[in-house]
């Protein structure tokens, strides 16, 4: 008898290791599989870019939406309007402490049709200094505009400048010749200032050379 109940408690002791195993291996397969199964690590949204936008009143917000914002919004940039009424390239020069606080990826410049004439020392001092001091950000310069008039021949010897001014600091430079010219309606009562719909049409024309 002794014999028998010492072989029926050895039955049993394995028996109760072949499950203590079983649950161990059960225990295992599950962590394993709560591991592989979790949820992946949620990735941080990458910033948009921030996009400073210089330039005269064809640029500073005036009650509408610019084209300025309608670019910004198609690009997904955040924009920093730094345009003023009555400004030029003779001036551009004193936002560029603005545009260094702004911290900007791009720099995108338009205007020029308040200097009345081409200052060339003035636009290439301009760009040399916009990228000293902003020397990681991307630099856009677009051609001067003017209204729905025939361009004075300033615009175009103007732009020839422009172009060589940014391309020499590393920048791009946007050829958006004159969407306004022959189009009275895209400029407000005033004749000079493009009106919502003129701002659509000069978004349009700026987006489609950016790249």
């Amino acid at each position: 008898m002794g014999n028998r109940s010492f072989k029926q408690h050895q039955r049993r002791w394995e028996t109760a290791g072949v499950v203590l195993l079983a649950v161990v291996t059960l225990v295992a397969t599950s962590l394993a599989l709560l591991r592989s199964s979790a949820l992946p690590t949620p990735s941080i949204a990458k910033p948009s870019p921030v996009a400073v936008f210089i330039g005269d009143s064809y640029t500073a917000p005036a009650g509408i939406v610019m084209w300025t914002t309608l670019v910004a919004a198609k690009k997904g940039w955040l924009e920093v309007n730094l345009g003023r009424g009555g400004t030029g390239y003779g001036s551009y020069g004193q936002v560029i402490p603005d545009a260094v606080k702004a911290k900007p990826d791009l720099v995108m410049v338009a205007g020029g049709r308040n200097d009345g004439s081409v200052d060339s020392l003035a636009i290439r001092t301009f760009y040399q200094d916009l990228r000293a001091q902003l020397p990681n950000a991307k630099i856009y310069a677009m051609s001067p505009l003017w209204d729905s008039t025939a361009a004075p021949a300033f615009i175009a010897l103007q732009g020839h400048e422009v172009e060589a001014a940014v391309k020499a600091v590393g920048g791009t430079f946007l050829d958006v010749g004159q969407p306004f010219q022959g189009r009275p309606e895209l400029i407000t009562n005033d004749h000079v200032h493009p009106n919502a719909t003129g701002h659509q049409v000069l978004a349009q024309a700026v987006s489609e050379l950016l790249v």
